[in-house]
Formats: C-alpha cells, structure tokens, sequence
C-alpha cells in the first residue's frame, strides 16, 4: 500500500509554542511508531537539529527547510508550493491554515480562550483570530481540539456540530512517567538553582494564567516565615510587562524566597518538578491544562483551579478547588502543606493520569480521521 504523505507545520519545535511543540512531538511520535507503515512525514521548520532531537527517526529529507518568519509569506506562498512540489494529501496545521488550499487539511484548534474571555484581549486581537480560526476550520476536512471543554466552545462561537470536530487529548511524555529519587532531586535543585522547599507553578506569564493570585496567597498565608518558598516557571511571551513588574517586586520583598526561572531544558524542568513539595496551578482558563497532568504524573501534589478544561481533572478530587473566592485557594493550599495527601493517593492519581491522557489514544484519533477522509 502507498504510503500518504502528511506534511506537519511544527514552526514551533525549538521555539516559544511550548503547549504547540509539546502537541506535535508527542502526537507524531505515536503516529510514526504504530502507524508510519500507512504515512509518510513531512516537517516543515526552522532547525532540522531541533527535529532530530525530538523526533530520532525523521531522516533530513523528510524535513522541510522555512527560511522565512512572514506568515503572509508562508499561508500564501511558501506551503501551498511545498504542497505542490511533495505532492502532500494531508496538511496539519496549528488555529490556520493556508489561504490558498491545495490538498486535504487537518486543523488543531486548542482553543478559543480569546472569545470565551473577551476582556482579555483587545479588540483587534480578537477580530484577527475569529475571521483565520472560522476559515480555516471551514475549509478543512478533519477539525481536531485538545479537551471536551474546548470542542463545546468552538463549536458554540462558530455554529459548528460539536460531532465535527474530534478530541485529541493532550498527554504527559514519557519522562514524567520514570521513577526517581525525591530527596536526590532536591539536592540537585538546590545545588544548582539556591532553591529549597518550594511550592511551584509552572506556566507562561500571562494575565489569565493567575501568578499573582498565587503570590498573594503566599504573602497572606505568611509561608515566607515557615521556611517555604516559591519558585514561578515561565518566559513572559506576551510581554506582561505589569505582571513581570509585579513578580520582580515579590522578589524584591522576598529576597531569596521568591524566584523566577526562564527558558529551562527538559532535564531541569522535569528535575525541578520532582523536587517541589507542592505543585500549585490557579489558572483562569486553558484550553486543557498540560502542568498541573505533567506534576501528578510524577506523583507530586498538585491543586488545581476548576475553571474550564480543567474542570475535567475530576482525579484530582478536592485539591480541583472552586476559585470564585481567592480564600479558596488560601485554604486549599494551607490544608495540604499540613497535611498533604499520602503516597498512595498520589499514586492512585499519576496511575488515573497515565490512563486516561496518552499520545497513542491521540494518534488513533487522529489516524480514524484520516482513514475516514479519504
């Protein structure tokens, strides 16, 4: 049987679409290892070294060269010419697709956050977005999104049947799933990052994202005196620059208690989890939610905000706390650095974790679609 050729748009492998990247690697590993004898692959990207590392089996012909940053370039030129000269059936891309379609498209629609919270975003912002996510859902074959929550919605915004657009559900990668040894861990982290009996957040700076919610419950649960401190994870993308502030301020007032740590490798965030005494995401909204999944997968202790794709972490019990109070979270977290929960539980939910969320689930997703497209 002829192989079909899928070309992936993975301009994110090596850059700042973390959630993207974390996406495509994990969905099109599973796809190679248990279906690659139906697809051939085709990247398109910036850094074939980049691909190597994250997909060992690509071979650089199969890896497609982008030389320009334009995205008014690359939706009306430069993919419908890869599509063209390597005779691509299938092209996968991330929210848009390319303004002239010349084969089958499969588009990932993580979410539309910027609809269901308008007053997060500006005006033009939103306008952009909602005219390129309706035309390229429009126009492509296979519609995909990351969590019930986020089809819901899209389907909602752009009166579309929920039953045309399929889950395919993020998942933890197979580092967070290794044992290891908490206490040597913590050694580690103290030894190269100063950092000791931490309670972690790990998500981009962003306004909806809540550092400062967790900042002040750190302040009014006085845990600075109590030996804990707080570690936050994540590059301000977006150019917060009233949220940075903020943060640089508790630094400021907790020298040495409050840190901030950027543009971290695998090995360091993975070896930063294991360590935390206590994992912490107040979120206000996500399209799915991959930190708070990727910290009790490694059996830490996790609270998590019940707002919307989060509202599925159903595993997680009462540490999924109601945010519409912020003494909520004050109480929630109080509760568990007395007594947090024991090692069986937290065992219990990194097993539900491995259950339910799996790239290979998202990989047979996804090969459904396409075997029903043709």
């Amino acid at each position: 049987m002829e192989k079909k050729k899928i070309l992936i748009d993975a301009r994110c492998i090596g850059g700042e679409g973390q959630g993207m990247m974390t996406y495509i690697v994990g969905l099109y590993n599973e796809m190679f290892y248990n279906f690659g004898n139906r697809y051939e692959f085709y990247f398109a990207g910036y850094n074939y070294k980049e691909f190597r590392a994250n997909f060992p089996w690509l071979k650089q012909s199969n890896f497609i060269q982008i030389r320009t940053s334009s995205k008014w370039s690359l939706f009306t030129k430069v993919f419908p010419k890869i599509i063209k000269d390597y005779k691509i059936e299938y092209a996968h891309f991330q929210y848009v697709t390319p303004f002239i379609k010349k084969c089958k498209q499969i588009v990932t629609t993580h979410d539309v956050l910027f609809l269901d919270f308008p007053e997060e975003f500006s005006l033009a912002y939103r306008l952009k977005r909602k005219f390129l996510f309706k035309l390229s859902l429009l126009r492509s074959e296979i519609r995909l999104t990351v969590s019930n929550y986020s089809r819901n919605k899209i389907a909602d915004h752009f009166s579309l049947m929920p039953s045309t657009i399929s889950i395919t559900p993020n998942a933890v990668n197979e580092n967070f799933l290794k044992s290891y040894d908490k206490s040597l861990a913590q050694k580690e982290v103290e030894q190269i990052f100063g950092i000791k009996k931490y309670i972690l957040y790990v998500s981009r700076i962003e306004q909806r994202k809540n550092q400062l919610g967790l900042l002040k419950a750190y302040e009014k649960l006085n845990l600075a005196t109590k030996g804990y401190q707080l570690l936050l994870i994540g590059n301000d993308t977006l150019g917060e620059k009233s949220i940075s502030k903020e943060i640089l301020q508790f630094q400021k007032t907790y020298p040495n208690q409050v840190h901030w740590l950027k543009n971290l490798t695998e090995e360091d965030l993975i070896k930063i989890y294991q360590g935390a005494e206590i994992f912490v995401y107040p979120s206000k909204a996500e399209g799915f939610g991959i930190p708070p999944i990727e910290a009790a997968a490694l059996g830490i202790n996790t609270l998590c905000a019940s707002n919307t794709a989060m509202q599925d972490f159903s595993f997680f019990g009462s540490n999924l706390y109601n945010d519409s109070k912020i003494e909520n979270l004050h109480s929630v977290l109080d509760k568990n650095l007395q007594q947090p929960p024991s090692p069986i539980k937290l065992k219990s939910i990194s097993n539900q974790i491995k259950e339910h969320y799996s790239w290979l689930k998202a990989a047979q997703v996804l090969d459904g679609e396409i075997m029903k497209a043709q």
